[in-house]
Order: structure tokens, then sequence, then C-alpha cells
């Protein structure tokens, strides 16, 4: 792609790691600096060369999501950022954050080079983007609405039924967004249901468990809320949200949110 609109391009290596695409070890990273910004933004508990070691460890995190490649993870971590500015308290310690990250952001960008610049400067073509996104998701999902209107079964929508499924695949079977992967395995009717749980479970997230929770738990607790969101919106629609480690991280998420804010109901409850 990038070749295609710069014949110039340079070229770079995408670092993996332990996990077998980039696209995962991406993911791992960006949920990776989630944590750190709980971690960076709590209350108590944090001494202050603790802090120090999370800003430099946020700082290394994101040197390396910048090299794997991943532009859709990197979008997704970006976008978390900006739903965790909207959710925080601590309007200075925003400012602060934001400085820094800029700061960050241009010394990543300038240390890995034109390679990598190249690489991210292709998310400016917004026809591209639409295309590779809006368009591709939604040409799938009516597609295979169309063949399967009540699903085909669990499994189906996976890579591995083109090699294993005994039923008549179309022949671009990869499918690459979890809107087609539920009709294809739950039908319209799974997909409503899944999409409705999804806005009823943020709703009482915003309503209820950040809303009223103390504030030595707020902080961690919206960082955490705003990579789940970005993942929610991001993989839950263009990409596939139940691809490891995606579904490993982001339900314990959900989980330490419930849980954050049941602790801070309860010492509200001891007065």
């Amino acid at each position: 792609l990038e070749v295609a609109i710069n014949p110039t391009t340079e070229s770079f290596l995408r670092i993996i790691g332990t996990f077998a695409s980039t696209g995962q070890y991406a993911d791992f990273l960006a949920f990776n600096g989630m944590f750190g910004i709980a971690l960076i933004f709590s209350v108590t508990g944090i001494r202050r060369w603790e802090r120090f070691l999370l800003i430099f460890c946020q700082a290394l995190n994101f040197v390396a999501l910048l090299a794997a490649g991943s532009r859709s993870r990197f979008i997704c971590f970006m976008l978390a950022l900006v739903f965790f500015i909207f959710l925080c308290r601590r309007s200075r310690a925003v400012l602060v954050s934001i400085f820094a990250a800029g700061l960050i952001f241009y010394g990543a960008f300038t240390w890995l080079g034109q390679g990598v610049i190249l690489r991210y400067k292709v998310l400016g073509h917004s026809q591209l983007v639409k295309e590779r996104t809006l368009s591709t998701t939604s040409k799938m999902f009516f597609e295979y609405l169309n063949r399967y209107p009540m699903g085909r079964g669990i499994g189906t929508g996976s890579s591995a039924a083109r090699y294993l499924g005994k039923w008549e695949a179309p022949k671009d079977f990869l499918i690459e967004n979890y809107f087609t992967k539920l009709q294809t395995e739950t039908g319209i009717i799974g997909v409503i249901f899944f999409y409705l749980f999804l806005g009823l479970l943020c709703l009482r997230w915003i309503n209820d468990w950040l809303r009223y929770m103390d504030e030595e738990f707020y902080h961690a607790a919206a960082a955490l809320s705003a990579c789940c969101f970005s993942f929610f919106l991001i993989e839950g629609i263009f990409f596939i949200l139940d691809s490891p480690p995606v579904p490993i991280f982001l339900w314990t998420l959900v989980g330490m949110v419930a849980r954050l804010s049941s602790l801070s109901n309860e010492r509200y409850a001891a007065g």
C-alpha cells in the first residue's frame, strides 16, 4: 500500500516478539500502555521514583508499538488515550501528559526513521482508510447476510473453516471484521443481540461503575475503561474481537473495572 502511494518508501523490520503476528504483538502493547497509565494515575500506592520508572516504561512501550507497524492497533491506543482524557478528572495532570506524549511521539518517530513515518503517513489518506474499513466491512457483511441470514453455526466464521468446513464458502472467505464473523456464526439475530449487549454494558459502565466511583479507584478504572471502549469500537467492528490476546485482556479488564466499582461501593457503605 505504501509503495503504491510512494515508490520511494523505505522498508523496515516489523517486530513480532513471541506472538504469531505483528497485530497480536501490537494488541499486547496497547493493553500494556493503558495498564501503565492506570498505574501512573493511581492516587495511592505508587512512590515518586516508581512513577518515573512507569513513565519510562510507557515511552519504551510506545516506541515498540510504533516499531510493530500495526496502524489499526496504533489507532486503538490513541483512541483509548482520547477516551481517557475525557474521563479524567485531573485537568492539570492531563495537560502535562499530553505535552509529554507529544514529545515522546515526536522523538519516537524521529528515532525510528523514515520507513516507519511513511508507513503511518498512510493514515492521512482518508479515502484509502475508508475503503479498508467502512467500505470493506459493510460490503462483506451484507454479502454474508444475503448468503446466510440465520448464520451457519459457531466456528464457521473462523479462518480454519476454510480448510475444515464442508460447506461451500465464497472465494474470499477470509473474514476480517467482527460484524461479518458474528453474522456467519450466529446470524442477524446474534449480531443485534451482541451489539445491544455491548451498548447496554457501556451505558451501565458510565452511569453506574464510573459515575459514583471513589477518587482512589477512579483514574485507574478510567484508564482501563478507556482501553475497553476503544477496543469495543475498533476491534469489535472492523477487526476480530475474539482473536487472542484481545479477549484474554479485554474481558479481564471488564471484570477489573466492575470489581473496582464494587470496592468503591463497599467503602462508601462502610462510611
